[in-house]
């Protein structure tokens, strides 16, 4: 363990952690800075959650399990083996978790004592900040420990919380008439959130906070000197979250909105792909988890590709054709089928492709009888001809 200075420490985005087993799993991105591999996310298309700490990640599996990618101070890495968990939240140099028996457990850094988690069960959402940390119970109420030089950890009696958030040295709370209060420092505003009853998600980075109205519109407040409070307009948004000095947010399509310090292309670089649905943010990194669907039709491009109903083969990289800039049209296959494709790939199957249109509706391709081998129209003894006759092995 080693103590980090106070002027070097950053706030990771700490939205509430809602139970995430029921989930279906997703696939992972990040982007921004990568110098200890926090932006090397492991494969897989099981996450159900992401969290980010000062220079490293975890993810959520499906099964319970966590993974850790990133630097490995404080044994941030050192995932206690043999538990399973329903939620996670990483602040800067420590993890905290909820057990699937609804227990907290933790580990890292313990320069705050943000470890020092309470004992019980029917925890239900967690945040972490710098050095404090916060749990909500199922009945509303919120424990925080950790530093609190600033009052961080000093929780409003008599508000019902619903969601919980922590930032550098500060706190959000999403109360159940749908308003916000703050608590801990205030130098930028942080602790004085916006008014009105009709948010339902926050967020807070480092002195400054972003929350979620019902009406798809995001409010930021506190600290702006790289622009991390000039929330994106528009009422569309479904999910926000924040890095040190970012923000985040996802719209109805699941496409990203990135705004704040793009000192490693934390904002430039996120990707352009649709179908996201969870965003979080480190230090100079963020990661979001969805399912890759470039051409936002709510569809996974994985499970496009692998039914068949969109091409992947100039090049076979995942990515359908239909979303790399190629020239496409409706190809009606062998089969009957229809998918949109280069002319090339359609003519090498044997298809007809139509070079006019992509849908494949207005095409109308005819379906085809695969026991008709003779194209006479009858399933008949020619055919099974046809069949003696080409015994054999296929050349």
């Amino acid at each position: 363990m080693f103590e980090i200075p106070v002027a070097a420490r950053a706030a990771f985005c700490s939205a509430v952690c809602a139970l995430a087993t029921a989930a279906p799993g997703g696939e992972v991105q990040s982007w921004g800075s990568d110098t200890y591999g926090q932006s090397s996310v492991p494969s897989g298309d099981n996450f159900v959650q992401v969290t980010c700490g000062y220079f490293f990640s975890m993810g959520l599996l499906e099964n319970g399990t966590i993974v850790h990618w990133g630097m490995a101070t404080s044994d941030v890495d050192d995932v206690p083996e043999g538990e399973f968990y329903t939620a996670i939240e990483a602040g800067h140099s420590y993890v905290i978790a909820i057990r699937t028996d609804g227990t907290l457990d933790a580990w890292g850094w313990n320069g705050g004592g943000q470890l020092d988690h309470p004992s019980g069960t029917g925890w239900v959402a967690i945040a972490a900040g710098d050095a404090h940390a916060m749990a909500l119970d199922a009945d509303g109420g919120v424990t925080a420990w950790g530093t609190n030089s600033y009052g961080q950890t000093d929780v409003p009696e008599g508000p019902v919380f619903t969601a919980i958030a922590a930032g550098s040295d500060f706190s959000v709370g999403l109360v159940d008439d749908g308003s916000l209060t703050a608590w801990g420092r205030d130098n930028n505003g942080q602790s004085t959130p916006p008014t009105g009853n009709d948010f339902v998600a926050i967020a807070a980075g480092d002195q400054f906070g972003i929350a979620l109205r019902s009406d798809g519109t995001v409010a930021a407040w506190g600290r702006n000197n790289a622009g991390q409070s000039d929330a994106p307009e528009g009422s569309n948004f479904t999910a926000i979250g924040c890095g040190w000095q970012n923000g985040y947010a996802i719209d109805g399509d699941g496409y990203l909105h990135a705004w704040g310090l793009d000192n490693n292309q934390q904002v430039t670089d996120a990707p352009d792909d649709a179908g996201f649905t969870q965003i979080t943010g480190g230090m100079y990194h963020a990661v979001a988890l969805g399912f890759l669907d470039c051409n936002a039709n709510g569809i996974a491009d994985g499970d496009e590709i692998a039914d068949g109903s969109t091409a992947d083969v100039n090049p076979a990289d995942g990515v359908p054709d239909e979303c790399q800039g190629l020239e496409l049209g409706a190809c009606c296959t062998v089969r009957g089928d229809c998918l949109p494709t280069t002319e090339a790939h359609c003519l090498n199957a044997g298809g007809t492709w139509h070079e006019d249109t992509l849908d494949c509706d207005a095409v109308g391709c005819d379906p085809r009888c695969l026991g008709d081998l003779d194209l006479d129209g009858d399933v008949d003894v020619m055919d099974l001809l046809t069949i003696i006759d080409r015994w054999g092995t296929c050349p």
